[in-house]
């Protein structure tokens, strides 16, 4: 997907100040002291919109290297499967097979029928004892290494005290959003803006300030009145445009509700005044709403909105697991990562809670 890069939302920053004052390669490394050819097992041909691969095995030992070798190489001859790779890490190897940018979208069910066929061709591989050695193969997703960036301008390493944030803008669907979420945070610094950047499993924000915990106060309102038998869904956080009831897939009503903001802090609130509005790689986003009085829709930009802060000292989410997501009995810290996307997802999602 292309996007708006991110010097129109530095433009955009600039603009808003003024009027109001204000394939790359893969990133497994080499073993040290291994053979100098350790690396040429690394395709160089990534797709540019991979964002899954199947991990098969992990290989150990002092010569894990040129065993991972040998034995892609017995893959690549024995199955005509073609896409075979390794990476190798300091004390073992992992073979990997294929990349999918997607496993499980019914959108694409021509992508997901190719992923899925591959594993089940893999799973069901045979050994010469007529063992199944890739019986556990899983989809790993491809890691992304984050730009760099001074590690202040990463909203998870503020201090304990900053509790609340501005989002302004997000990067998906790309692999290069966390890059220009980096470049913006670059820009609007050039500014004197206090920008941060967040890197979650998909999304890539961009942030405006902080402020301690008492700048927001989050009350949880009543139920609406309606059948008590009713199921409610009780939200984190307000959802555009989310009505006060829902069905569920069986047909039941379903009620709503989300906690109520209220902005104490009146530095916040100018903030908010200033950076009004919430960008989409780099475009400013609009949608439809109906008035309540009068029933007439009419579109508006998306909001800027308040998130909470992740942590690095607290938050299990603030860092991309460096290991294949593999059952326990093969997993080790040692294990190398899956490559990454040519050009092509740290902490977790931002909570919004005023959006």
């Amino acid at each position: 997907m292309k996007f708006v890069r991110y010097a129109i939302l530095a433009f955009v920053l600039a603009g808003m100040i003024g009027c109001a004052s204000q394939p790359a390669g893969p990133t497994g490394t080499a073993a040290q002291g291994t053979p100098a050819d350790a690396q040429a097992t690394i395709p160089l041909n990534i797709p540019a919109n991979a964002q899954w691969t199947l991990f098969c095995q992990r290989v150990t030992g002092a010569d894990h290297v040129i065993r991972a070798n040998q034995i892609k190489s017995i893959l690549l001859k024995s199955t005509k499967l073609p896409d075979w790779y390794v990476l190798h890490g300091e004390q073992d190897s992992t073979l990997y097979y294929g990349f999918y940018r997607t496993i499980d979208d019914p959108g694409d069910t021509a992508e997901t029928t190719r992923a899925q066929r591959d594993r089940q061709t893999i799973v069901a591989l045979k050994d010469q004892v007529g063992e199944h050695p890739f019986a556990q193969a899983v989809f790993v997703p491809l890691q992304t290494p984050d730009p760099a960036g001074p590690p202040e301008w990463n909203l998870a390493n503020t201090p304990s005290s900053a509790v609340w944030t501005l989002q302004i803008a997000a990067y998906k669907d790309s692999p290069d959003r966390k890059q220009a979420a980096v470049d913006s945070v670059r820009e609007a610094r050039k500014q004197g803006i206090p920008a941060f950047y967040y890197h979650g499993p998909t999304v890539s924000s961009v942030c405006i300030g902080t402020w301690p915990a008492e700048a927001v106060r989050r009350t949880m309102p009543a139920p609406p009145d309606a059948n008590p038998n009713d199921p409610v869904l009780v939200l984190d956080h307000a959802m555009p445009g989310l009505p006060t009831e829902i069905e569920d897939k069986e047909g039941n009503t379903v009620r709503t509700i989300a906690p109520k903001i209220e902005v104490l802090d009146p530095t916040l609130m100018e903030v908010m005044k200033k950076y009004p509005y919430h960008y989409l790689n780099g475009a400013q986003m609009m949608r439809k709403i109906q008035d309540p009085n009068t029933g007439v829709q009419r579109e508006v930009y998306d909001p800027s909105f308040i998130v909470q802060i992740p942590h690095a000292s607290h938050s299990p989410l603030t860092s991309p697991p460096q290991t294949p997501a593999v059952p326990p009995a093969q997993q080790t810290p040692n294990t190398p990562a899956p490559p990454s996307p040519p050009a092509q997802s740290s902490p977790g999602k931002l909570r919004s809670i005023g959006r």
